[in-house]
């Protein structure tokens, strides 16, 4: 997508998400889930091409899911729980893992629900139903693979959802993974707690698949 069919891209979904603010609720969007990247970032196919583009990252509304890269972001969530850089990349894998069992390949019903279109990074913020109206937040919050996004518009509706017994029941579980960073391209694998793992472009998975 150039630059200007990426402006107008984002001009068309700002004029949306405007119309929900002042207008009577409008209907939820079907779009395919062609690629996850966390429990909390997924890729809508937007362009109908069946392609995961740039453009079509979206961030899911009102909840913070761990993370699968290292950065600033993550090491608040170590902070925040009291967990190790491994467990934090552990649970991440397992919200991933959730969203890829849920999501992926389905047909979803997608729509605006932030106070703004876009988050920092130009993603689309957006909440998703899927399987006859099942939340999908609501879902991985019970699940004890995200928390709440606090400073969401949905905070307060989705807080009875959080299940932070669960988060450490699955810290628990998490324990039996064994993961690596891998990179397709290079082949090559990398511990977790490497320097070398945090590239962008290595891949968090179980090492038993690394052929």
């Amino acid at each position: 997508m150039d630059f200007m069919n990426k402006n107008i891209f984002k001009l068309i979904i700002l004029i949306f998400s405007l119309m929900i603010t002042v207008c009577l609720p409008v209907a939820a969007t079907p779009y395919m889930v062609v690629k996850v990247s966390d429990g909390d970032t997924v890729y809508l196919d937007f362009n109908s091409n069946g392609i995961p583009d740039k453009n079509e990252r979206v961030r899911l509304n009102g909840i913070d899911a761990f993370e699968v890269h290292n950065g600033s972001h993550i090491e608040k969530q170590m902070q925040k729980f009291n967990l190790s850089l491994e467990d934090c990349l552990k649970l991440g894998y397992l919200g991933k893992k959730f969203a890829e069992k849920e999501l992926l390949y389905k047909v979803v019903d997608a729509n605006f629900t932030a106070e703004v279109a876009f988050d920092a990074y130009d993603r689309p913020i957006m909440s998703i139903s899927y399987d006859n109206g099942k939340s999908y937040e609501e879902e991985i919050l019970k699940a004890g693979l995200a928390t709440v996004y606090s400073y969401s518009n949905l905070a307060k509706k989705l807080k009875k959802y959080e299940n932070k017994k669960l988060i450490k029941k699955n810290i628990e579980l998490s324990k039996n993974l064994s993961l690596v960073f891998y990179n397709f391209n290079s082949k090559e694998s990398y511990p977790l707690n490497s320097e070398e793992g945090f590239e962008a472009s290595n891949i968090l998975i179980e090492a038993e698949d690394v052929k």
